[in-house]
């Protein structure tokens, strides 16, 4: 039975290329959907229309959304991690039996996530999906992790190519798994057509797993450009993240947040990866900075 796929949150950093692989590969699919939450979005997919991407108009919020598919793969931002246990609780009363959450990063079963304010929406929605599991046997949820998007990594290092200036928040060998949005992407597809034999999936996958100084290395390399990197007290990236919260200002207190976590060592998968499963070898972060920078 072909799958059929509604994508929510698909105009941002990782939807709009995961439209375009699942517009590669709709052979394989009965229907793949994108919700429409605003008239105003309607034009930015119409190219994926044209191409047989279905545009469902409604709301995030509405159950009528969700009916009719088999699958909900979301990819909503940051603000809106938060509503993802009342979608999951909408999807599943018309009928959907499998959800992906907005996860596509750190492994979240490791103490410095549990703490991260980063990271309290997602673990939030783990705990329902967990609930959901339980009340539904036929229910079933993919976590899919893959460390941080290589495209983060100039901006995780503060890289300033006209100064030749970097910093990091941590050490030189601390670790951290990155793969580029594309082959992001190319997990997501590619892990749904994998049989599914439990209700709940998880996927450990990376492009490479690097260290700050490897990566500031690389970037150098492709760039030619020298930097002096300069390495940061955690304790300040803290101290920032909670005058952003009594300020009531959430996009720098996550931002800060990410930073105290990339400086824990926290991006580092710590067991085995599941690159094995995949018929595909995901691009090296050199690979992927130089078509980034079109080195």
């Amino acid at each position: 039975m072909s799958l059929s796929i509604l994508l929510v949150g698909a105009g941002g950093v990782l939807g709009v290329p995961l439209v375009e692989e699942f517009i590669r590969q709709k052979s394989k699919f009965g229907r793949i959907s994108i919700l429409v939450t605003h008239s105003s979005k309607i034009e930015k997919f119409r190219s994926a229309e044209e191409r047989g991407i279905q545009l469902v108009h409604g709301s995030v919020l509405e159950a009528a959304s969700y009916k009719g598919f088999d699958v909900v793969v979301s990819l909503v931002g940051n603000a809106l991690l938060r509503l993802q246990p009342a979608m999951i609780d909408l999807a599943v009363a018309v009928g959907v039996r499998h959800f992906y959450p907005s996860e596509y990063g750190a492994d979240l079963f490791q103490d410095s996530a549990y703490k991260a304010r980063y990271f309290r929406s997602k673990l939030d929605t783990r705990d329902h999906l967990v609930a959901t599991a339980e009340a539904y046997p036929d229910f079933h949820y993919t976590l899919l992790m893959t460390g941080a998007f290589t495209e983060f990594g100039p901006f995780a290092s503060s890289a300033n190519r006209e100064a030749g200036t970097a910093s990091f928040y941590g050490s030189p060998d601390t670790g951290y798994d990155l793969t580029s949005t594309a082959d992001v992407c190319r997990y997501v597809v590619a892990s749904l057509l994998l049989p599914t034999t439990s209700q709940r999936r998880e996927f450990r996958v990376a492009g490479e797993q690097t260290t700050f100084q490897d990566f500031i290395e690389t970037l150098e390399a492709v760039q030619d450009v020298n930097y002096k990197v300069e390495y940061l007290d955690p304790e300040d990236a803290t101290e920032k993240g909670m005058k952003a919260w009594k300020d009531w200002n959430l996009k720098p207190e996550l931002m800060w947040s990410f930073k105290e976590f990339l400086a824990t060592g926290g991006a580092r998968f710590p067991g085995p990866l599941d690159n094995g499963k995949f018929e595909f070898e995901p691009e090296s972060v050199e690979t992927a900075l130089r078509r980034m920078f079109k080195a």
